[in-house]
Order: structure tokens, then sequence, then C-alpha cells
């Protein structure tokens, strides 16, 4: 049986929830909140690679504000001829 996709207010929560992590690490370890921001988006990119292919060129952004996460596979086009 496949489960049924999160509502807006679940997605909404996953993004307040990843903010919130973020806040309380950087409290608790006294450090920059933009470090821990970057330490997370450096471990999704890790994950994605293993997933799906090292030799992806993967990228991921956190905005630090709204909790907005994006996964962009990048690759170069090269013109023949």
């Amino acid at each position: 049986m496949a489960s049924a996709a999160p509502s807006p207010a679940a997605a909404t929560a996953n993004k307040a929830e990843l903010l919130a992590i973020a806040d309380a690490v950087a409290r608790e370890k006294l450090i920059d909140k933009g470090i821990v921001i970057e330490a997370m988006e450096d471990a999704i990119q890790r994950a994605a690679r293993a997933r799906y292919g090292a030799e992806n060129d993967i990228r991921a952004k956190l905005d630090p504000n709204t909790g907005d996460f994006a996964l962009v596979a990048c690759a170069r086009v090269v013109r023949r001829g």
C-alpha cells in the first residue's frame, strides 16, 4: 500500500523543524547558525550523491530564513562540431 503524499502543512512543519534543529545545534555548540546550515547542506549533498551516483554534481541549498530546500543536479552541456 502506497503512503499518501505529505500535506502542505506537513511540509511547512518539516521546514520549521530543519531551522529549529539548526538553531538548537548552533546554540548548544556555541557556533554560528550559518555553519550548521552549511554542514546540513553538505550532509544532504553527500547522501544524494550516494543515492544517485557520485559522478553526478548534486548541490543542496537550505534557505536559512524560510527553510526552503533545493537539491539541484548540475550538468555541463558541450556543443560538438
